[in-house]
């Protein structure tokens, strides 16, 4: 095996343990809603991904026999795997965080949808005066003429 072979394996595995640490410092900020922190993260972690990738693509030309045989390769599975952990449990929060912003997003929506309106009087009892109409309840309207 080549040195930029051996190089490659052991900056990946570096690599892979620096993007698991980074996705593991997020679940964390995820955890204690801490959206400050995150965005601090944002552009560590697209730099790390893209060299990721770059390096990934490189490692897809060597053979997997000979990757076995490289005395590096066992640092690299062990931080693969690491990452491979990382990612899943960051999806799981991140997902657990989307969700809880879009029902917040919801709530908001249908507090304005409703704050939006028109008030309408039903005559001068004091139970119906000023009541909002609801998206479901049709306009009411009174003919005195008889």
């Amino acid at each position: 095996m080549s040195v930029d072979q051996q190089t490659l394996i052991t900056d990946l595995a570096a690599l892979a343990n620096q993007l698991a640490e980074i996705m593991e410092r997020e679940t964390a900020h995820l955890e204690a809603n801490q959206n400050d922190a995150l965005a601090l993260l944002g552009p560590d972690k697209s730099r790390l991904s893209v060299r990721y990738d770059e390096l990934m693509a490189h490692l897809a030309a060597v053979p997997v026999a000979q990757l076995r045989i490289d005395p590096g390769f066992p640092g690299l599975a062990a931080a693969a795997s690491r990452l491979d952990r990382a990612a899943k449990i960051n999806a799981f929060r991140l997902s657990i965080h989307i969700k809880a912003n879009q029902r917040v997003a919801g709530i908001i929506a249908q507090a304005a949808r409703v704050a939006a309106s028109p008030l309408v009087s039903y005559g001068n009892s004091r139970s119906g005066f000023g009541t909002r109409l609801r998206d479901s309840a049709p306009p009411v309207s009174v003919s005195r003429v008889l």
